[in-house]
């Protein structure tokens, strides 16, 4: 979409033209059993951010393919190609796949709070392995940068900030922002719930935190000293050597699943490179 008079959480001139399209989305939505919390003008020109509500994990993963092929359809018929392309300008942060997750104990038993935290923990620990679904294109690492708002380039979590991989809303509450739209939502879940469970059974401290702002601005004994020590993955052939290497997410996942997506991606992967670049992001944003 090109749209130049656009802002964040606004409504200019040129977006009241597509407000009859953005409308005519959400009702859609809603006949698919897709009742939106809320729509918003995101950042960028043309942007828009749509958030679904929650669900459990598989009924949540139903519900975001749902609600992009509704979204795609109902944007064609208006003369306009909807995309999750990560990056479709250079000069703008692009379009992300957040995930929001929470941990509920039935009950609330004693240190509850600090179970949910070790499932968190275990995320941390598994960050460069689970990238290599939740950003699973070469163009997906552009946004693992600082000023992005998409997570940053270190392991670490902190309140209400949007600069870290974890962002922590309550206790038992954590956006994980270090997703994009390409990404497979099932293998993504998948690869986060394994890492959780890894994190709860070795009862593993949630550490790399509170990052009250951006990880690259802080000096290496800032950072060390809330225990943030790993640098992510800057490329798709890196976060899958992670992958490959990392023996809890090998056997929580299934060896299988997991051999079978590295071979997929790596073919993937030669064979868009082969393509220009323009070539490359024109085929991305066609299937995206």
């Amino acid at each position: 979409m090109a749209n130049y008079e656009h802002s964040w959480s606004s409504m200019t001139a040129e977006d009241e033209s597509m407000l009859e399209m953005l409308e005519t989305i959400a009702r859609t939505l809603a006949t698919a059993d897709v009742p939106l919390e809320q729509f918003h003008a995101e950042a960028a020109p043309g942007q828009w951010e749509f958030v679904l509500p929650p669900a459990w994990p598989i009924q949540a993963a139903d519900m975001l393919i749902r609600a992009r092929e509704t979204i795609k359809r109902v944007a064609n018929s208006f003369g306009y190609h909807a995309t999750v392309y990560s990056r479709p300008s250079s000069v703008h942060p692009g379009n992300g796949g957040h995930v929001h997750l929470s941990v509920n104990s039935v009950g609330k038993p004693e240190n509850w709070v600090r179970k949910a935290e070790s499932f968190f923990a275990g995320i941390m620990s598994h960050m460069p392995a689970i990238m290599a679904f939740s950003l699973p294109q070469d163009i997906s690492y552009s946004r693992v940068a600082p000023g992005l708002w998409s997570g940053g380039e270190y392991a670490c979590w902190g309140w209400e900030n949007k600069e870290v991989p974890l962002r922590r809303i309550e206790e038992n509450h954590f956006e994980f922002k270090l997703a994009d739209g390409l990404a497979n939502p099932y293998l993504t879940l998948s690869a986060m719930i394994a890492a959780g469970i890894d994190g709860m059974r070795s009862q593993e401290p949630l550490q790399g935190g509170d990052c009250v702002t951006s990880a690259s601005e802080l000096s290496p004994g800032e950072r060390q000293a809330l225990g943030i020590n790993t640098i992510l993955p800057k490329s798709l052939d890196e976060s899958l050597i992670n992958l490959e290497r990392d023996l809890a997410l090998r056997i929580l996942c299934g060896p299988e699943i997991i051999s079978t997506y590295v071979l997929v991606k790596r073919t993937e992967a030669k064979i868009l490179r082969q393509m220009a670049e323009d070539d490359r992001k024109n085929w991305l944003i066609a299937r995206y």
